[in-house]
């Protein structure tokens, strides 16, 4: 079973990096401003380290 019903996750050998868990629908996040901007930055890290440069796109775009 999974454990999100949606999110933006990154991985590297079957392990997660980075996680935005998005609860409602799938689509939507249900945390602070302040709480997702953190949550996008882990993301666009996590990729970065894996070297995909995101070169100031939204997540969302990936």
């Amino acid at each position: 079973m999974d454990k999100y019903s949606g999110a933006c996750i990154v991985t590297d050998n079957q392990t997660n990096k980075s996680v935005l868990p998005l609860e409602i629908y799938g689509v939507m996040a249900n945390m602070t401003a302040s709480e997702l901007t953190k949550s996008a930055d882990a993301i666009d890290a996590a990729l970065e380290e894996l070297g995909n440069r995101n070169e100031g796109e939204p997540v969302v775009n990936k």
